[in-house]
């Protein structure tokens, strides 16, 4: 799944969608691997959570650019290869404190029904 929620269940749809997006969208477009963290949940599966930063991308209107990000991966060793098995990718904003109450301001009296 990409980072806006469109889902590309199969191979040749990935293939034909990213194809079409780096032709003009990521086209001059730099990404930058920040952070990796792998879980090795056999020596044959693993799972990669990796942060990332873009720079560049020319979004169609309405899709904002991806400036960070984080991927979760699911690979699997075959042959010698890891080879991506599932992929989730969502936009990040920094992070920031929980609110310890409710925002400050005048108080609204509740609506009458």
């Amino acid at each position: 799944m990409n980072i806006v929620g469109w889902w590309w269940p199969n191979r040749d749809e990935i293939e034909r969608k990213l194809a079409a997006a780096f032709t003009f969208v990521f086209r001059r477009s730099a990404l930058t691997i920040t952070k990796t963290d792998v879980r090795f949940l056999t020596p044959q599966i693993a799972i990669a959570h990796v942060r990332w930063t873009m720079t560049g991308a020319k979004t169609p209107p309405g899709v904002p650019e991806p400036k960070q990000g984080i991927e979760i991966q699911v690979l699997e060793k075959k042959n010698g290869k890891w080879l991506i098995k599932s992929f989730q990718n969502t936009t990040s904003v920094p992070e920031q404190l929980f609110p310890l109450g409710p925002p400050s301001g005048p108080a609204v009296a509740p609506s009458k029904p």
